[in-house]
């Protein structure tokens, strides 16, 4: 008991503002269907250079998953989350590989367009593109890889996976079921590179469970929002976000 009240008393008002904002970002998330992680991210960038701020979220994000996941249970679609898994699985290997070899620049570049496409073009039912299986390995897949550089590839998985989802429900079960796979292989990945957790051990703590309650206030938002109000905020917040990719990705290359 001691050993907690003093890591608590430790905690800085930047780490608190990030248990606080955990809340708020997973509750963004259930009801936007997209979003709260690359929030998240964006604030912890404020804090804490990349080479923390990447795991740490990952096992963040995770928890806040897992939870949401668990929530929506009844509505998780077996069909997209078991290949997108495979996907993942490739991605980590890959990923693993060259994961200080990347440019930041290119992948933010490619990552906003990609989602652009995925989001606007006709969906694959009418146009043809892929099959639901290949569509679901491709986003575990590259999801995946760009997560171990960008931190935040929600975005890039949701694109996949909304397309494959007929309900907001299965959309919102499934990419968090999803999401649970992706983070746990990426913070698996740091730590077999040698980032040590247990430093950041309460504070990936007390985000998990401010993110839990975020997840569980928006859980009852999101079951009594209508089908095309859903689909719309979905639709511009994912926008944004690939052109919030795209111009960082100019400001690098300027």
């Amino acid at each position: 008991m001691d050993f907690l009240l003093a890591q608590l008393n430790a905690f800085t008002y930047a780490e608190w503002l990030l248990v606080v904002v955990s809340f708020f970002t997973s509750l963004l998330t259930v009801v936007a269907g997209i979003g709260g992680g690359v929030l998240l991210l964006a604030v912890m960038l404020s804090i804490f250079p990349p080479l923390v701020v990447l795991p740490v979220h990952g096992v963040v994000q995770m928890g806040s998953n897992f939870f949401r996941a668990f929530l929506m249970r009844p509505y998780l679609s077996l069909e997209i989350f078991l290949p997108f898994t495979v996907g993942a699985f490739l991605g980590s290997v890959v990923g693993s590989q060259i994961v200080v070899s990347l440019s930041d620049v290119i992948l933010k570049l490619v990552l906003g367009l990609f989602i652009l496409y995925l989001v606007w073009l006709p969906t694959p039912k009418r146009a043809g593109f892929l099959p639901p299986n290949l569509r679901s390995v491709m986003g575990g897949f590259f999801s995946t890889l760009a997560s171990l550089f960008v931190g935040a590839s929600g975005p890039l998985a949701a694109a996949f996976i909304h397309r494959s989802s007929e309900k907001k429900e299965i959309y919102v079960a499934t990419h968090a079921a999803s999401m649970v796979v992706q983070h746990g292989l990426k913070s698996l990945v740091f730590g077999l590179i040698g980032f040590s957790y247990a430093d950041y051990a309460l504070l990936m703590l007390f985000m998990a469970l401010t993110g839990f309650m975020g997840t569980y206030v928006g859980k009852h938002v999101l079951l009594k929002l209508p089908e095309h109000v859903f689909v719309f905020i979905y639709k511009w917040v994912i926008t944004l976000l690939a052109f919030k990719f795209l111009y960082e990705s100019v400001v690098l290359l300027v």
